[in-house]
């Protein structure tokens, strides 16, 4: 799974936003909020990380476990699926 290119994450007035860029704009037109838990799988994503990676980076990283961690990466992408932003 892969994000698009044209698609950033910025942190705006202290909220994490995921907004289009380039010709990505003309397609979808608005933004994403998403979390600081959000905003750390985005990231990730776009490292080329996988679902199962990024679940066990994100276990090691904070005092999460694997279940919920997993149910937070499963929802989130397919928060991402929903918006089309995947290649």
């Amino acid at each position: 799974m892969k994000i698009k290119e044209g698609f950033i994450l910025r942190k705006v007035g202290g909220s994490n936003v995921i907004v289009p860029t380039g010709n990505e704009t003309n397609e979808f037109n608005g933004m994403i909020t998403t979390n600081d838990t959000g905003a750390f799988i985005f990231e990730k994503l776009q490292s080329g990380m996988n679902s199962d990676e990024i679940v066990k980076t994100i276990t090691e990283e904070f005092e999460i476990d694997s279940e919920t961690a997993t149910k937070d990466v499963e929802k989130f992408i397919e928060k991402m699926k929903d918006a089309n932003i995947f290649e």
